[in-house]
């Protein structure tokens, strides 16, 4: 489970967390469960998020929640890395020499194909990162249930396709 993008909202999250998890896999994979056993809980973690979101705004929230997790910020991991290792003019070629690069060239990290830690630590974290990111649009789609953005942009659409219809 991962944090709420409004940390005093994070003890109820973990609560409806817990909750939707037992229900969904003791008794909705079973058929035998009904909608609403987890939906105080619910409407708790809505009702404190949408007072923090109220408070601080979404943008905010965000721009906090990125730099709390730098390091599984997307836009943080897009970024290269280079190992420099400085190439001695006797190790250069003739074409190399003669060429207007700089003696500094980047060194690629490499990892074993076939490592099975590897591949557990890619594992994990993709499993991570998937649920941080539905746990964030989720909370990006109750922000927007709230506020009426739904049903302004589906009266929006409608009004779009039925005038390109009679045109």
């Amino acid at each position: 489970m991962s944090a709420s993008l409004a940390p005093e909202c994070n003890e109820v999250k973990e609560r409806y967390d817990s909750c939707f998890l037992k229900w969904y896999s003791e008794k909705y994979l079973r058929g035998k469960g009904t909608t609403d056993e987890c939906e105080s809980l619910f409407k708790d973690y809505r009702k404190c998020l949408t007072g923090a979101l109220k408070e601080r705004g979404i943008d905010k929230m965000l721009e906090d929640a990125r730099e709390d997790h730098r390091e599984n910020d997307a836009v943080n991991l897009r970024r290269p890395y280079y190992n420099y290792q400085p190439q001695h003019p006797s190790q250069l070629s003739f074409i190399e020499v003669t060429s207007p690069t700089s003696p500094w060239i980047p060194r690629k990290r490499f990892m074993h194909p076939f490592s099975i830690l590897t591949l557990a630590i890619f594992v994990a974290g993709y499993i991570t990162a998937r649920w941080d990111l539905v746990t964030r649009l989720y909370e990006l789609a109750i922000f927007a249930w709230d506020h009426g953005v739904v049903a302004r942009t589906l009266k929006g659409f409608a009004i779009l396709s039925s005038s390109s219809f009679y045109s």
